[in-house]
């Protein structure tokens, strides 16, 4: 199986995360080809941005599902952003499964639970992953999203910088929203699942592009 896991914004330093928990995940039969926006901006928090970003996810889609005959084919593709920018249309551009995280985790964290909560790095984006979490009818079952009002040190050091503050987020999502199921919003926080599933008091579902389909 050949994997396309596309980081829709222009951060290498996400890409390189993503490939390490993608290649980690991986089944030992997965190939993987994971690849960074060509242009866009360093972390999606609009849906302005991700109209932006929906575009440089096209042209790599493009480029590695455009029918050549002689070229290896692709067997599904993941778009490895929360909000799953330009989904659901690029699913219209290739006969291959095109699949978000976001909707990878939403699926998974209804089948752990009856309520979830997401947990976002930036005050900005949560009207936006409202609308995600509606588009795939799970309104109902939304209990929170919480996110991080501090400034960031980087979008690569997110999981490290604010470890802490992500674990009491999750805590209170718990206590005081009724969440079940807590998804950490972020295809660059992957080790955050690892190292604060202990320690929660509920099932976690962190945001990360899967190995394997």
């Amino acid at each position: 199986m050949k994997l396309l896991v596309i980081n829709p914004n222009i951060s290498a330093h996400v890409t390189a995360l993503i490939d390490a928990e993608a290649r980690r995940s991986a089944g030992t039969d997965t190939e993987l080809i994971v690849r960074t926006a060509g242009h866009g901006v360093e972390y999606i928090e609009t849906r302005f941005e991700s109209l932006i970003a929906a575009g440089a996810v096209a042209e790599i889609i493009a480029e590695h599902c455009g029918g050549d005959p002689a070229a290896d084919r692709i067997d599904g593709v993941v778009v490895a952003a929360f909000g799953d920018p330009g989904m659901p249309a690029l699913k219209e551009l290739t006969d291959v499964p095109v699949i978000g995280i976001t909707e990878a985790a939403l699926c998974a964290a209804a089948l752990q639970g009856q309520r979830f909560s997401i947990i976002a790095i930036s005050d900005r984006i949560t009207a936006w992953y409202r609308d995600c979490v509606e588009h795939f009818g799970l309104g109902s079952r939304l209990a929170s999203i919480r996110s991080i009002n501090q400034s960031l040190n980087g979008i690569g050091t997110v999981q490290q910088d604010f470890k802490e503050t992500l674990l009491a987020l999750s805590r209170l999502a718990v206590a005081e929203d009724g969440a079940d199921v807590v998804i950490l919003a972020g295809a660059r926080l992957p080790d955050s699942r690892a190292s604060l599933k202990d320690k929660s008091p509920c099932p976690w579902w962190t945001e990360s592009p899967p190995g394997s389909a």
